[in-house]
């Protein structure tokens, strides 16, 4: 039986403020239900093999069948195309299967720049269904991950062709282990969190370059109030905690960082950490909503094996839609993901590194969420773009097709 929560997360509940000890509960009771990660890579291999000649041969609708994902597994913005791995959805409205109402959802950058049309799109959110598919996701049975896209799967991770295929192959194993920065020391969280410069709270946590961390500190202080200041959020994917230190710079009252690997925080009163299988357990044993949720350069990894995660082409519109699940109405989220210029972007897949984000895309990412600003790096005095464009989406007050 693989565990919940760690020691450490349980002690760090304990002192943490009462809200948040209901995110890192200790759901023993529930663990009786579960099986382990060999178990379920056993069942979805015999499953497969009973209904295609050889596991590596399976198409993209029996993939469907294993993962039993339903309307999450579809882009709801193309049409169906014959072997492509696209279906029509039951029920859908005539405007979201013929791709949604293009002049009702516009992407426009925040300084008055070229706008971008995005289809509005609609997907049915199954949250409990986003809960126990997370629940059971399991490092990757197979190691390394493979050189080039599967031919079985290439329609279904270039939405049948329309995103080109470019190569950049990587093998950074978390899943299952340890983070890249697996202890996290509270003392040096504080003295970032109340340095009076933002240079010195970012000296020696940056993934990226000093511009990209002013790009992220503009982002949240512009959009810090009635959600992040004294609200309680996630952050998806750090491997070094510096949006975790910019959001408790704004007021955060506490940040939940769901990483594949395990990090250590020491008992921070702000800032902790779980791992996706343990934050699903939560959800679906003591739900909560968050006021916020945050994520750069993360979630366009989802689903391409590089760090040890089984193959998944949603796994990026799967975890957009975990993220609205748990966002309370009206709750935002702060999506940062690779473009060089949103008014230029193409859908491209950088296997196995990443997804680049071009307007098709976009409009599945956004799905379902009410579109703010695209927040264009160019207005804080960057001339260069960011690496990542950072988009604001807002879970509607008043959401439709929640299960």
């Amino acid at each position: 039986m693989f565990p919940l929560f760690s020691d450490s997360m349980v002690y760090h509940s304990r002192r943490s403020h009462a809200g948040i000890r209901l995110v890192l509960v200790t759901a023993v009771a529930f663990q009786q239900h579960l099986v382990t990660c060999d178990a379920i890579s056993s069942h979805s291999r015999d499953r497969l093999r009973r209904t295609t000649p050889t596991f590596e041969s399976h198409d993209v609708e029996t993939l469907r069948q294993v993962l039993d994902c339903g309307d999450l597994c579809v882009y709801i913005g193309l049409e169906s195309k014959e072997g492509g791995g696209q279906r029509e959805r039951k029920g859908a409205s005539s405007a979201a299967a013929a791709g949604g109402d293009l002049a009702s959802a516009v992407h426009e950058i925040a300084s008055g720049g070229p706008t971008v049309p995005i289809r509005r799109l609609s997907r049915k959110m199954h949250c409990s269904t986003a809960w126990l598919r997370l629940l059971s996701s399991c490092p990757a049975t197979e190691w390394p991950p493979p050189r080039n896209v599967p031919e079985t799967l290439h329609d279904a991770f270039t939405m049948g062709g329309r995103a080109a295929v470019s190569d950049w192959y990587f093998t950074d194993r978390y899943s299952g282990g340890d983070a890249f920065l697996p202890l996290w020391v509270a003392s040096d969280l504080d003295a970032r969190i109340a340095s009076s410069s933002l240079e010195d709270a970012m000296r020696g946590i940056r993934t990226y370059g000093m511009g990209e961390a002013r790009y992220m500190d503009h982002a949240i202080a512009r959009h810090s109030k009635g959600s992040i200041v004294n609200g309680v959020g996630v952050v998806w994917g750090s491997e070094r905690p510096w949006v975790e230190v910019l959001l408790a710079r704004h007021g955060a009252k506490q940040v939940v960082t769901v990483e594949y690997g395990r990090i250590k925080v020491d008992e921070h009163p702000i800032i902790s950490a779980t791992t996706p299988s343990q934050l699903a357990a939560m959800m679906l044993t003591h739900p909560r909503w968050f006021d916020f949720a945050a994520s750069f350069s993360s979630l366009e990894h989802s689903g391409l094996g590089r760090y040890g995660d089984p193959l998944n082409p949603y796994g990026d519109i799967e975890a957009a839609v975990q993220t609205w699940c748990l966002l309370r109405p009206g709750g935002l989220f702060l999506l940062g993901l690779p473009a060089e210029d949103p008014s230029s972007s193409l859908d491209t897949l950088v296997w196995n590194a990443h997804r680049h984000y071009g307007p098709l895309r976009l409009a599945e990412m956004f799905a379902g969420y009410e579109f703010v600003e695209t927040v264009d790096p160019r207005e804080f005095g960057d001339t260069v773009p960011s690496s990542s464009i950072v988009h604001v989406l807002r879970k509607p007050v008043a959401p439709e097709g929640a299960s």
